[in-house]
């Protein structure tokens, strides 16, 4: 009976512990925000911080460093920028970062591109 007990409580703690960071169970965000905006301003959060105190205030919100972080970036931004976060954020211990440019949605008339070559074209 003992057995059983202690083989349940580590099976709820093998399920629970792994989620201990997830939104949907202590109702935070998981992943802080790292932000730059089309000026080429750097804001963690709503705060404007630049490139120099970038880790500072990363830290100063109690960001570990094996924390995931996300870094939205505009599509414009140029790879010497990225490189320049990336190598700040390296050089203090984060390594564990990801860049999320915005996504694009086009539509265009006509034909559906997938199923093209089934249609019959309409003669002139």
């Amino acid at each position: 009976m003992k057995t059983t007990r202690i083989i349940f409580l580590l099976a709820i703690a093998c399920t629970v512990l792994p989620c201990r960071d997830s939104m949907a169970f202590w109702g935070k965000k998981a992943e802080p925000t790292v932000r730059l905006s089309n000026e080429g301003r750097i804001y963690v959060g709503k705060r404007y911080t630049g490139l120099a105190k970038l880790a500072g205030e990363l830290k100063a919100k109690g960001i570990k460093p094996e924390t995931r972080i996300v870094i939205e970036v505009p599509h414009n931004t140029s790879p010497d920028a990225l490189a320049a976060i990336a190598k700040e954020l390296m050089r203090n211990g984060y390594r564990r970062y990801v860049f999320n440019k915005p996504r694009t949605t086009t539509a265009e008339k006509g034909y559906d591109p997938l199923i093209k070559h089934l249609e019959k074209k309409p003669k002139k």
